[in-house]
């Protein structure tokens, strides 16, 4: 839709012209606002995720693993004694430890 020759144009009036041209200007000024504030927004949100996740990892990062060595005599009179190890593993008995 667009004007196909110059005495098309010539038949619209100034101010209209103007009109449009003025909202057109306001349009683009929004649509530039708008993006500035989603590009500062994603870099916003950007930066807090690194530093969550830079604090977390320095949070759990403090935490020491302490081991014992300790020594446990599985066995019993019937034999049917159990223990779970430091991973989880079952162990069953004097046979398997």
């Amino acid at each position: 839709m667009g004007i196909s020759n110059k005495d098309e144009l010539a038949q619209i009036p100034l101010c209209v012209y103007e009109d449009v041209a003025d909202r057109y200007e306001r349009t683009q000024k929004r649509i530039v606002v708008a993006l500035v504030f989603a590009i500062l927004a994603i870099i916003c949100l950007s930066v807090m995720i690194y530093l969550t996740n830079r604090t977390w990892a320095r949070v759990w990062s403090e935490f020491e693993v302490v081991t014992d060595d300790e020594s446990i005599d599985l066995r019993s009179d019937g034999g049917d004694a159990n223990y779970i190890g430091e991973r989880g593993v079952i162990i069953n008995g004097v046979d398997n430890y």
